[in-house]
């Protein structure tokens, strides 16, 4: 299946999904106008960023005591809810932003790509922290979502890197290192959100 910004193509005798430089350019403008700005709280935003534990690569107690890259991430997912809804979710996204786009309306897709997307942010509906979440399993189904609705994992990363970029969030010292190659975000959100994202893909998920 190919995502939002992808075309399904048939060449040689072969399928694939290729970039739709056209789609991809209106949801960048969407994406400036619906997720930029500083997040509540002056701080880093929802599954996308903040500020979290210690310890080597960010792997360790958090400030609540769990652990920044957790074996099992369900355990600390409080009254959010499983990494299914959050897929089922971005899945829903991502086929209306294309069923519009599939009209030619590409500008409104990515208009609604992007307001899906910007449901990640602080207290939006798909941040799971104040449901009791631990930052982990926000990024872990961040990548759960993600893997959903399609894009790849660069994808994923980059846009999280993206947003805390052009949030302006920053990181307390106990959050650890930042990552070398995503260097708006700690070493942990990257593991958590690759860990997502594979769990889905592999059919994987944890659970309670």
């Amino acid at each position: 299946m190919c995502s939002f910004f992808e075309d399904l193509v048939y060449n040689g005798g072969v399928w694939y999904c290729q970039w739709n430089e056209q789609r991809a350019s209106g949801w960048g403008f969407a994406l400036a106008g619906g997720m930029t700005g500083s997040p509540s709280g002056g701080g880093a935003g929802g599954s996308l960023g903040g500020q979290g534990g210690s310890g080597p690569r960010g792997v360790g107690p958090g400030p609540t005591g769990h652990e920044r890259v957790p074996h099992n991430p369900c355990q600390q997912s409080g009254y959010a809810p499983r990494p299914g809804w959050y897929a089922s979710q971005m899945q829903s996204i991502d086929a209306s932003a294309l069923s519009v786009a599939a009209q030619g309306n590409y500008g409104t897709g990515a208009m609604i790509m992007a307001f899906g997307i910007a449901q990640w942010r602080r207290g939006a509906l798909l941040d799971g922290q104040p449901l009791g979440a631990s930052r982990a399993y926000a990024n872990y189904v961040y990548g759960v979502g993600f893997a959903a609705a399609g894009f790849s994992l660069s994808f994923t990363l980059w846009g999280a890197n993206a947003y805390a970029s052009a949030s302006h969030a920053t990181y307390s010292p106990a959050a650890g290192p930042m990552d070398a190659t995503y260097n708006s975000l700690p070493t942990a959100n990257v593991q958590n959100i690759t860990r997502g994202y594979n769990a889905y893909m592999n059919g994987t998920t944890c659970g309670r």
